[in-house]
């Protein structure tokens, strides 16, 4: 079927404005893809600042670790916490009633070795003059701060000597209720290990004489 030019040109001009429809509609897509792309980056970066935002709203809430008070308290709402800053209060934890009556301490190391649990232990202590409390060792702590070297990628060349090295041991006291001992009470332990049982003699007298002298000093 014969087409006159006037129809062909006509054709022609539609296949060209059909083309460049095509590709007005490919640059669109692509536009249209970059700006889901950016969409979505922007999305996943509230995302992340939200996240962020709930972390550090989160890190805002001071939770305490076991039962127990808070005392020396440092922190008020508005104050601004990071790395270089130091303790803001003093937390005071409840004593677990299988702790309660525990008493450490420190040996020298020849007489720490001859320490073995279930030994029988007296304490003369700064609260109660005149008195000696009884107990048994618990157990006894195998390491000092001593035998700790710092970590780092030198090799040791000086080592802490010149005092003594003490180990520590925990005594369990016979009577807890009637003898209360509030953290960090002073006094003087003895623990006698059958190995020389004379020598338990002078040691039973100089820990009760000791005891009298808290009543003086």
């Amino acid at each position: 079927m014969a087409q006159s030019p006037c129809e062909l040109e006509r054709a022609e001009t539609q296949f060209q404005q059909a083309g460049a429809a095509l590709n007005q509609a490919e640059q669109s897509l692509k536009q249209s893809s970059i700006s889901v792309g950016v969409a979505q980056a922007k999305q996943t970066q509230a995302e992340t600042t939200l996240d962020n935002a709930e972390y550090d709203l989160q890190q805002t809430t001071v939770r305490a670790p076991a039962n127990g008070y808070v005392t020396n308290l440092q922190l008020h709402p508005g104050m601004l916490l990071g790395p270089t800053t130091g303790p803001v209060m003093s937390f005071i934890r409840d004593t677990d009633e299988h702790k309660r009556g525990v008493v450490v301490a420190v040996f020298d190391e020849k007489n720490f070795l001859r320490i073995k649990p279930e030994q029988y232990a007296e304490l003369a202590m700064d609260a109660y003059p005149g008195e000696i409390l009884t107990g048994q060792v618990l157990d006894v702590i195998s390491v000092s701060g001593t035998g700790q070297l710092v970590a780092s990628g030198a090799i040791p060349t000086d080592l802490a000597l010149g005092k003594p090295t003490q180990f520590a041991v925990r005594i369990q006291l016979d009577e807890v209720d009637s003898h209360p001992l509030p953290g960090g009470a002073q006094g003087q332990a003895a623990v006698y290990t059958g190995d020389v049982q004379i020598a338990g003699i002078p040691v039973m007298f100089l820990i009760r004489a000791n005891s009298w002298m808290n009543y003086l000093f």
